[in-house]
């Protein structure tokens, strides 16, 4: 495994963490009084499951998708950071002071989104990292399922079926993860047989 293919992988743990995080926090009454809070639900689970497709099927179309979500999670990220020091009516002439970036929600909380978007960003872009390409396709297969169930959790999400989208996001985790331990595993069984052989 290369040491790209291993901060995509990275990345999928990251926003389907953030996601699960989000999903979690951001309940409906607070995206009834703000449909904004709802971006962060559909962030994560978008970069969770471009992060899965490049892991399936690293071509072109996916990385360039996996780009274009790493892009929104900055946005949200830095987004966020305004939304949550405004919705707690802190005047902008108190952002010097420690006391105003505490509490909730917690102002700094959205830089993660920024965070895991600049790791997908890096990743689908840094080629020299190696390739992302050359796995068994059973990794592909529960990669792909992954995908497909982090897009199917952004959905629930968009329509605020949080529980349901949280379930969506786990499943999508799961099942990326038996991919992973499959890719691991056949990898160092070809690593051993190269040194065999």
């Amino acid at each position: 495994m290369t040491v790209r293919r291993f901060l995509v992988a990275f990345t999928v743990v990251f926003a389907g963490a953030l996601a699960i995080e989000t999903l979690n926090y951001h309940t409906i009454a607070t995206i009834a009084k703000d449909r904004w809070a709802m971006a962060p639900d559909l962030s994560g689970a978008l970069l969770l499951s471009a992060a899965l497709l490049v892991l399936a099927w690293p071509r072109r179309a996916s990385i360039a998708f996996m780009i274009g979500a790493g892009g929104i999670s900055i946005v949200v990220g830095l987004a966020g950071i305004v939304f949550h020091f405004a919705s707690r009516g802190v005047p902008l002439v108190n952002a010097g002071v420690v006391t105003s970036w505490l509490g909730n929600p917690p102002p700094l909380a959205p830089l993660e989104f920024a965070v895991v978007g600049t790791l997908g960003l890096m990743t689908a872009l840094w080629e020299r990292g190696g390739p992302l390409a050359q796995i068994p396709s059973i990794a592909s297969a529960c990669y792909g399922l992954g995908a497909i169930l982090g897009l199917a959790a952004l959905m629930l999400a968009a329509t605020t079926a949080l529980a349901p989208a949280t379930a969506g996001v786990i499943a999508a985790l799961v099942i990326g993860a038996l991919g992973y331990l499959v890719e691991i595993t056949h990898s160092d069984r070809v690593t051993g047989l190269d040194r065999r052989g």
